[in-house]
């Protein structure tokens, strides 16, 4: 339901929020880095970070102006599904669920997540690397704004019509 996903959305901003305002001096020895593309643009953020809480993990990196909150159900090195499932055709028919996504990947612009974030509808997340220092891995799938999702209004064909496709890869350090 739509008020699952908005509690998910505002966790996920705030995981990404702390990361907006790292110093230099506090990441120099880290390392960690999110390059997104949505539709034609390309965006890189050059400090992303992990943690994993209760068999789930979270990824969160920002570059001030835009971060990216990624978080995925387990922790270890395989291929996860995004959304409502692998492809467009296996999300609309999982439509009615989208308040209970799982896995999924929130882009958030300077403008904010409200009006202008892209919430991951439906993908693949393949986690090449993971251990208790660095998660790595790649992405690639469909997302919509945010806004839709949670005004309520769902439906399939609302969805489709304003599908934006997404990819990316990623480095996400963690504490020793």
């Amino acid at each position: 339901n739509s008020e699952n996903m908005r509690k998910l959305m505002f966790a996920l901003v705030c995981l990404a929020l702390p990361f907006a305002f790292w110093s230099c001096e506090d990441t120099e020895e880290l390392i960690g880095a999110i390059d997104i593309t949505i539709g034609s643009d390309t965006y890189n953020i050059p400090n992303a970070f992990f943690t994993e809480v209760s068999g789930r993990t979270a990824i969160a990196g920002s570059n001030i102006k835009e971060s990216v909150a990624i978080e995925f159900k387990g922790s270890s090195e395989k291929t996860y599904t995004l959304g409502l499932g692998k492809d467009p055709l296996t999300a609309a028919t999982n439509i009615l669920s989208i308040g209970d996504m799982e896995n999924t990947l929130v882009y958030i612009p300077s403008s904010g997540a409200a009006e202008d974030g892209i919430t991951a509808v439906c993908g693949t997340l393949k986690i090449t690397e993971y251990t208790s220092t660095k998660v790595k891995g790649e992405f690639s799938g469909y997302g919509v704004k945010s806004s839709i999702i949670t005004s309520g209004n769902v439906d399939w064909s609302n969805l489709q019509s304003n599908l934006q496709e997404i990819s990316g890869t990623f480095t996400a350090v963690g504490k020793k």
